[in-house]
């Protein structure tokens, strides 16, 4: 692993919460520095590389909803 593939795999899944929930990528960028999202991605990553992308949105979404983070969806 290394630290570009990590950022890749943060940047996709922020683009996709951009798209889907129709946010701003700064207030995506925002939701997730507040949520430590990104750390969360980080840590996560020898788990996910293997997946898709999706497998990781739904699994953020989850953690945002369980926190009530997010009302929008």
């Amino acid at each position: 692993m290394t630290i570009n593939e990590v950022i890749f795999m943060q940047l996709r899944v922020a683009r996709l919460f951009s798209k889907r929930l129709s946010l701003k990528i700064n207030e995506v960028n925002q939701l997730f520095i507040d949520n430590k999202i990104y750390d969360f991605i980080s840590d996560c990553y020898d788990t996910y590389h293997c997946g898709s992308d999706e497998i990781v949105y739904n699994d953020v979404l989850d953690i945002l909803k369980a926190n009530g983070r997010l009302g929008l969806c």
